[in-house]
């Protein structure tokens, strides 16, 4: 702290920083351990009963869900983007203009989820990997 008790700016952005890398880390591990339960008892008749099984509880099994529902594989792009963003914050570099960042982030994301369910041969067990942006743009 200052001496007039502001948090200076270096000490802002490592903190950003840190949280920012504990949020990708969360969403490494929800998307590591994302299992579709119903794929290993296939002959279960009460869908949706089943404990999440992931490494983060029910949170995040929804989170892992929700992107695998949009997005497909290329949602892996966000805590490799996310992650990166965090060490520039933790090694004090400036951030620019977060907008923009985010809308970058949001178009990398979706044109990922394009060009994954254009790969020839990659949904062939019917799958859409791309997600819903994917099969939406493709």
């Amino acid at each position: 702290m200052d001496e007039d008790g502001i948090v200076s700016l270096k000490v802002k952005r490592f903190l950003w920083g840190v949280i920012l890398l504990v949020v990708s880390l969360a969403l490494f591990f929800a998307l590591l351990s994302d299992y579709d339960y119903s794929q290993q008892n296939a002959d279960n008749t009460m869908i949706g009963v089943e404990p999440a099984v992931n490494w983060l509880g029910p949170v995040g099994a929804t989170i892992a869900g929700l992107l695998v529902i949009f997005f497909g594989d290329a949602s892996h792009i966000i805590y490799a983007i996310t992650f990166l963003w965090a060490l520039r914050l933790i090694a004090n570099r400036p951030f620019g203009f977060i907008l923009l960042r985010f809308l970058g982030l949001s178009l990398c994301v979706i044109s990922g989820a394009s060009f994954i369910e254009m790969i020839p041969f990659s949904n062939a067990a019917g799958d859409r990997v791309g997600g819903a942006f994917g099969s939406f743009f493709t």
